[in-house]
């Protein structure tokens, strides 16, 4: 494995619609693990895998029809190496979002009302947990970089 891949192997996270998975374990395993309290409390209304496509492709996917998300930036860490990446390759911040996932490798959708217990069902297990964005009316875009 390149250096590269295992920054970004190494740097794995969930979010609520947050989390930092320094682990070996996989993103579907963390998630059976750890947010399986979170499934049996009801909390998960979306789940989703940020691969290839990054943000722009892939959240959309758990969301309704006439939703879109807004994402705060600055409210996760971003793993320094996506900044090389953008100087190096000349590449658009914004851009980064839709090929990157930005250190963010699970987003968690939960109700506003409920964010809170979900974060602290991700830490009670020791994993640290941001809340990332929100889920909006869509007014032009799926998602929307705050």
């Amino acid at each position: 494995m390149s250096t590269l891949q295992e920054e970004i192997s190494r740097r794995r996270t969930f979010a609520i619609i947050s989390h930092p998975d320094a682990g070996k374990t996989t993103l579907t395993e963390k998630f059976l693990l750890y947010g399986g309290s979170i499934a049996q409390a009801g909390v998960v209304k979306g789940v989703a895998h940020i691969t290839g496509g990054g943000f722009i492709e892939n959240i959309p996917r758990m969301i309704p029809d006439g939703l879109a998300t807004r994402i705060e930036l600055g409210s996760w860490p971003v793993p320094p190496i996506f900044d090389v990446i953008e100087r190096a390759g000349n590449v658009e911040h914004t851009e980064m979002f839709n090929i990157f996932n930005m250190g963010v490798g699970m987003v968690l959708a939960v109700a506003a009302d409920r964010a809170d217990e979900a974060m602290a069902l991700l830490s009670g297990n020791d994993e640290p947990a941001y809340r990332i964005g929100a889920v909006v009316r869509k007014t032009v875009d799926d998602v929307e970089l705050a």
